[in-house]
């Protein structure tokens, strides 16, 4: 699976070198067609999630699920076993095109080079979102492309996108505090702030007395109950010094160095800049509760995608921005490699 994910990473990078003969051909056709039948029929044996997801649809068209899931899992499954029965390969495709089809709409839109903005996704989030967490997955997909509607203020169709994520995994709904962003008025100390205020907060969070005051005052069981399970106990946890956070604390400080550069040349920069932020605030702030941390977190960090080829308007030199993009690139696939179980699950 390792050799499978680099050799395609490898081959993007290297077609990205060509973007602007590509950019205009069937080869994005190619790449979707790609990505979504790699997902479909991934070697799951070593991936984590891959044996929960075939054992809840099974579960699922069989009449025996009783798992706290999205609605929309047990409608997708009982979809795909009407076009196959009991074939999962199904439910995995249909997950994939969903969400790869929506994050190439959402790349083509907002990224200025949305060739490498491919790469940096082929080399983290495809792996976490179309081969682990493929839930998830859609959910950032649609989260993305919502944006849209903060940018044009329209309401209601951001609260319908975002119900639709929502749908697909519910920790989304947390994201409709977005759109009272001014994407127009963002401040690079707003940006910046973000950090200290996390650590701040994680101290706060993880203090007995606030959490005993918070399950108190929360009316639901089952959101109590979660909340429980979500708490820092047993084998998660979050390294808030970790090599992983510090490394985007580097990229985020980096980029609002060349702030006012960007800002004036790209309108969306700032805003991306701001997700990539507000994802570093939860992964530190929610460190006591890492599971919602790593979930939230992750989910805005994503605009990483979009914002790393900036490095592109950033250095001189066509060939050498563009290969530091696939350098980047290139780091974070090692990276998961070496230090995370996502290709090494048992």
């Amino acid at each position: 699976m390792i050799l499978a994910s680099l050799s395609l990473l490898s081959l993007f990078s290297f077609f990205s070198f060509f973007e602007k003969g590509l950019a205009k051909s069937p080869f994005y056709i190619f790449l979707f067609v790609t990505l979504v039948l790699f997902a479909t029929f991934r070697d799951g044996s070593s991936l984590p999630d891959y044996d929960t997801y075939t054992h809840l649809f099974h579960n699922v068209v069989h009449g025996q699920s009783d798992y706290f899931i999205e609605i929309s899992f047990t409608l997708l499954a009982r979809l795909a076993n009407l076009i196959s029965s009991d074939n999962f390969y199904v439910l995995f495709f249909l997950y994939a095109f969903v969400a790869i089809l929506v994050k190439f709409k959402a790349i083509v839109f907002f990224s200025p080079f949305p060739f490498y903005s491919f790469v940096v996704y082929l080399s983290n989030y495809f792996i976490i979102h179309e081969l682990i967490q493929i839930r998830a997955g859609v959910a950032v997909a649609l989260v993305f492309i919502s944006f849209y509607f903060i940018f044009h203020r329209s309401f209601y169709k951001y609260f319908f996108v975002i119900a639709a994520a929502t749908f697909f995994h519910y920790s989304s709904f947390i994201f409709l505090l977005l759109y009272f962003i001014d994407p127009y008025r963002i401040k690079r100390s707003y940006i910046v702030l973000l950090i200290p205020f996390s650590y701040f907060f994680m101290l706060l969070f993880s203090s007995s007395l606030f959490y005993d005051i918070l399950l108190s005052i929360i009316p639901f069981e089952g959101l109590v109950s979660k909340l429980v399970t979500y708490s820092a106990n047993g084998d998660s946890s979050i390294n808030v010094f970790g090599f992983f956070i510090i490394s985007r604390i580097i990229v985020l400080c980096f980029f609002s160095y060349h702030y006012q550069m960007l800002s004036r040349k790209h309108i969306y920069f700032p805003f991306f800049l701001l997700l990539y932020s507000i994802g570093i605030f939860f992964y530190i702030s929610l460190s006591s509760f890492p599971h919602m941390g790593v979930r939230l977190g992750y989910s805005l960090m994503y605009s990483e995608v979009f914002l790393i080829p900036y490095l592109i308007c950033i250095f001189k030199g066509y060939f050498v921005s563009r290969f530091i993009v696939v350098l980047y690139s290139l780091l974070a696939f090692l990276t998961n490699v070496l230090f995370t179980s996502y290709f090494h699950w048992s």
